[in-house]
C-alpha cells in the first residue's frame, strides 16, 4: 500500500516523465520531415532571420517536440559555428521553462514524500550538497532526453543558478560536437538517417556517454559513503 500511495501522490509528475519519454519520438519524426521539405528555403535565411525559429524552439525542446541533438546537428548544417550561441541560449532557456513545467507538474510532492523516509531524504540531502556536479554529469550524456532530465532534476529541487550554469557546462560539449556533426554533412537527409556516421562523431558520443556514466556512478556511490559514515 506504501509503494502505491507514492505512485498516488507523484501521479502528475509520473505521467509528465512518460508523455516526455515518448514525445521525442513523434518530435524528431516530425523534425526531419520539415528539414528535408524546407532544406532550400532555410538554407536562404539570414543569421538574424533565425531568431523566431530558435525561439519557437525553447519551447519544441522544453517539450520534447524537437530533441536537441536535432537543434544542433540543424544548426551546424545552416549557419555553422556562428549559430552555437542561438543553440546555447535555445537549450539554456529550454531548460528554464521546462524546470518550471517541471516544479508546476510536481507541485513539491516528490519532496515531501521523501520526508517520511528519513534514508532518502538523507540521500538527497547529500545531492543537494553537490547540485552542480550532478546536473553536469546528467546534461552530458547524449542518451538521456533533455526534456525528460528537465522535469527529474526539477523534482530534486536545485537552485535555479546552480541548475543553469550546471546544464551550461554540462550540455556544452555535446552540443559542439553536434553542431560540428552537422557541419560536416553535405546533406540534412544523411545526418538525419545516420547522424553519428562519422568515426569521430561516433566516438566522441561514446566518450561522452562513458564519462557521464562512470561520472554519475563515482557520484552516487560518494554521496552513499558518505551517508552510510553520516549514519555510524
Amino acid at each position: 500500500m506504501g509503494f502505491l500511495q507514492k505512485l498516488r501522490q507523484n501521479k502528475s509528475s509520473l505521467s509528465g516523465m512518460t508523455l516526455l519519454g515518448a514525445l521525442p519520438l513523434l518530435g524528431s519524426s516530425a523534425t526531419s520531415a520539415l528539414l528535408i521539405r524546407h532544406e532550400a528555403w532555410l538554407s536562404t535565411l539570414e543569421l538574424w532571420q533565425w531568431i523566431p525559429l530558435y525561439f519557437v524552439s525553447i519551447f519544441t525542446m522544453a517539450l520534447a517536440l524537437t530533441p536537441t541533438t536535432y537543434v544542433a546537428i540543424a544548426t551546424g548544417f545552416f549557419l555553422g559555428w556562428m549559430g552555437l550561441p542561438y543553440v546555447v541560449i535555445g537549450y539554456l532557456s529550454a531548460s528554464i521553462v521546462g524546470y518550471i513545467i517541471g516544479r508546476f507538474l510536481d507541485k513539491g510532492k516528490f519532496s515531501q514524500s521523501l520526508l517520511s523516509h528519513p534514508k532518502a531524504q538523507a540521500f538527497v540531502h547529500g545531492m543537494h550538497q553537490r547540485e552542480i556536479p550532478l546536473i553536469i554529469l546528467s546534461r552530458l550524456s547524449p542518451i538521456l532526453p533533455f526534456a525528460l532530465m528537465n522535469l527529474l532534476l526539477s523534482m530534486v529541487q536545485p537552485k535555479l543558478r546552480n541548475y543553469i550554469w550546471g546544464g551550461f557546462l554540462g550540455m556544452l560539449p555535446r552540443t559542439m560536437l553536434s553542431v560540428w556533426l552537422g557541419l560536416q554533412s553535405r546533406e540534412i537527409t544523411e545526418i538525419i538517417k545516420n547522424p553519428s556516421q562519422d568515426p569521430l562523431a561516433k566516438l566522441g558520443f561514446i566518450l561522452l556517454m562513458g564519462l557521464s556514466t562512470i561520472g554519475i556512478y563515482i557520484y552516487f556511490k560518494k554521496v552513499m559513503s558518505e551517508k552510510l559514515s553520516s549514519e555510524k
